[in-house]
């Protein structure tokens, strides 16, 4: 093996480890930045979800239904005597209502139906 040869392997294999030390660095990079931006186009997708017509149908109908639930345990509420059972059902309607109120925050503002926006504003949320 003469001198020449040597040189260029030692050249080589100096190019090949820089080479692969460059790839390695790139793919850290790669894959911080995947990583660094993933939930910012999470927040883009759960936006444009939010904002979807079905979306917010959906949560409509949803709301519209627990209104007419509550509306039903009222009047049961009347109807019993037995202060214990209406006692657990007022609890159950408690309840509701703060599900309701949690389900209608996350709908789009402006996007609530008017028999909910009405239903809000009767049972306004208490201070505690």
């Amino acid at each position: 093996m003469n001198k020449q040869d040597r040189e260029t392997g030692f050249f080589v294999a100096w190019l090949y480890s820089w080479a692969g030390l460059g790839l390695g660095i790139g793919a850290v990079v790669f894959i911080t930045l995947v990583l660094f931006f993933q939930p910012v186009w999470l927040g883009f997708q759960r936006t444009a979800y939010k904002q979807s017509h079905q979306y917010v149908e959906a949560k409509e109908s949803m709301l519209l239904q627990w209104i007419a639930e509550y509306g039903a345990l009222e009047a049961q509420i009347l109807d019993i005597e037995d202060d214990g059972v209406a006692a657990a059902l007022t609890g159950q309607q408690a309840s509701l209502l703060d599900r309701i109120r949690l389900e209608a925050d996350r709908v789009p503002s402006g996007a609530l139906p008017a028999p909910v926006t009405d239903f809000l504003n009767r049972h306004p949320r208490e201070i505690r």
